[in-house]
Order: C-alpha cells, then sequence, then structure tokens
C-alpha cells in the first residue's frame, strides 16, 4: 500500500473527510497524522487510511454516490486504548465519538474513560447514529466549561448545509475518481508504447543504431488492445540509415507485471504515416480488433528502458 496525503485538488475532500471526523485517533488516542491509499476503479473505489503516529488502519469504499461511513479495522497498530475489534465495523460516528471523549478528558489520553462501558465499542453497523451517540454519553456526564453548546439553527437551515455539503462530498469524490482513473489510463498507454517498441526493435537490423522519431498511442478497444504509431530509423546489414513506419497492436496488459500480449503472426504492419487508413484496417481486421482477439503469446518488459 502507498499511503500519502491527499492535500491537492483531487481527493482533498476526502482527506478533509478523516481529518475532520476523527480529530483523534480511537487506537492510540493521539492527534493523527491520516494518511491514505486510494484505489480507483470502473464502479467502486476504496481508501485505507492509516493513522501515523500507531499504525492502524480502517478500510472504508466508495463510488459515484459518496463514501461508505462504516469503517473496517485492518489493523488495531501498536497500541489499542479502545480494544476494538480486528475485522470489525464501526460507524464513523463512533469513532469520532470515542475520540471526541479522550480529548476532553483530563485524565492520561491513553486509558479509556472509565464511564464508557466496552460494550458500546462493538461492532454497529446497524446501529443508528442517534443511538450510537446516546450510547456513548455517560448518564451521569457532567457538562464541561469547554463543552461547545447546543446549535440553535432551525431544522430547514440544517437540511440546506446538509444537502450543500452532500454535492460538494459528491462531487469531490466524482473529480477524485476520475482523476486517478485518467492517470491509470495515461500509465496504460504509455505501457503500450513502450511495449510496441519493444517487439519493433526486436525486428531491426540494428538495434543500437536506432533513432526513434515518434511512438505514440492512437487508439484502443474494449478488448483491451491498444494501437500505437512507430516511427523509426536505424541502419541496415549495409550501414544505411532506413526509416519505417509502423502501426503495432499490443494486448493484455499489465502494469504491475509490465507484461503484455500481441498476435504472433500479426502484430504490426508498415504504413506510409498516421493518416495510412488502409494499412490501420488491415492490422485491425488481421487482429479481430472489432471482435475476439486471437491467440496471444505473453512477453515482458524491463520496468526501466
Amino acid at each position: 500500500m502507498a499511503f500519502k496525503r491527499y492535500d491537492g485538488l483531487y481527493s482533498k475532500s476526502l482527506q478533509e473527510k478523516f481529518d475532520n471526523e476523527m480529530a483523534s485517533c480511537p487506537f492510540c488516542g493521539n492527534n493523527p497524522h491520516w494518511l491514505l491509499d486510494l484505489k480507483s476503479g470502473l464502479i467502486k473505489g476504496t481508501v485505507t487510511c492509516m493513522c501515523e503516529k500507531c499504525g492502524a488502519k480502517l478500510y472504508t469504499e466508495g463510488s459515484m454516490s459518496g463514501w461508505n461511513d462504516n469503517l473496517r479495522v485492518v489493523d488495531v497498530g501498536n497500541r489499542n486504548i479502545n480494544n476494538l475489534a480486528l475485522n470489525g465495523t464501526y460507524h464513523i460516528t463512533t469513532l469520532g465519538n470515542i475520540s471526541t471523549q479522550l480529548v476532553a478528558n483530563e485524565s492520561d489520553v491513553f486509558d479509556a474513560p472509565p464511564n464508557v462501558p466496552q460494550s458500546t465499542l462493538s461492532s454497529c453497523t446497524d446501529t443508528s447514529t442517534t443511538d450510537v451517540q446516546s450510547a456513548q454519553t455517560p448518564t451521569n456526564a457532567v457538562p464541561q466549561s469547554g463543552a461547545v453548546k447546543k446549535s440553535s439553527l432551525k431544522p430547514w437551515e440544517w437540511l440546506i448545509g446538509a444537502t450543500i455539503l452532500v454535492i460538494i462530498i459528491a462531487l469531490a469524490v466524482f473529480f477524485g475518481l476520475r482523476g486517478c482513473s485518467t492517470f491509470e489510463d495515461n500509465k496504460m498507454k504509455k505501457l503500450a508504447e513502450d511495449s510496441a517498441y519493444t517487439l519493433i526493435s526486436n525486428t531491426l537490423k540494428s538495434p543500437s543504431t536506432a533513432r526513434l522519431n515518434e511512438c505514440s498511442y492512437m487508439e484502443n478497444n474494449d478488448e483491451g488492445q491498444y494501437i500505437v504509431y512507430i516511427d523509426v530509423e536505424a541502419q541496415n546489414s549495409f550501414g544505411a540509415y532506413l526509416r519505417e513506419r509502423y502501426f503495432v497492436i499490443v494486448y493484455n496488459l499489465d502494469l504491475e507485471t509490465r507484461t503484455f500480449s500481441y498476435n504472433q503472426l500479426f502484430y504490426s504492419i508498415k504504413c506510409s504515416g498516421k493518416d495510412d487508413t488502409y494499412s490501420l484496417n488491415l492490422i485491425k481486421s488481421m487482429n479481430n480488433y472489432n471482435d475476439d482477439t486471437n491467440e496471444d503469446l505473453d512477453n515482458s518488459i524491463n520496468e526501466e528502458k
């Protein structure tokens, strides 16, 4: 996992959600420095947050409609003052309330308040927000001088504020996921270019003399086939430089292992340039570009060119 802060434009609201709603770590009681690991997907995304102080981790999922407020404990870290259960699911409000009481209590922040029963810290996925909040407040609690007074906002003012907040969070998540998706797409296009050039360089008489004029992604289809245009010069058997242009098709790209597949019989075709539609349509036809792919052969390239 790659944990980091998301204080930039994309996913900034998600970073602020954890910073504001869990201002104290429910595991160690410290003021945490939350680090996030975001994973984007076509339908939904996932986020794992980690307290940099104790290493505890919480996991949740999200989609275009917003992020789930139920957090699953995946690591309790090196301290667990509230005895939260590994793989237990807790509502973010529950954890937020626990953290708030620890901070408000003038005793050692590493000891849970004695008047908060441990049973209230159990899994509360099916517990409403109202029930969770009342469960975290001792019946004999005495108001503290620094306690925040109850808001005097009217119901319609709360409704308007909540609606605006939901819209802002939804837009932030949408643009954040779209930004992550665009980043992944660019990495796939770069891998396609590297893969195509690897195939073409293996066909050159003298690859060490090659001068690459252009290697650029053109298009891809729903089957994961990528078309790359290559313009390269290299010495032939007589030492003279020849300039050739190609269309190349690769597919089954894997960013983690940097592997790809190709049609052994017809993975490339010479062309006169990018506007050579005849050659482009021919290589598409030979690779069933608009249908099922042919039998493939896996081939890998190095991470560094």
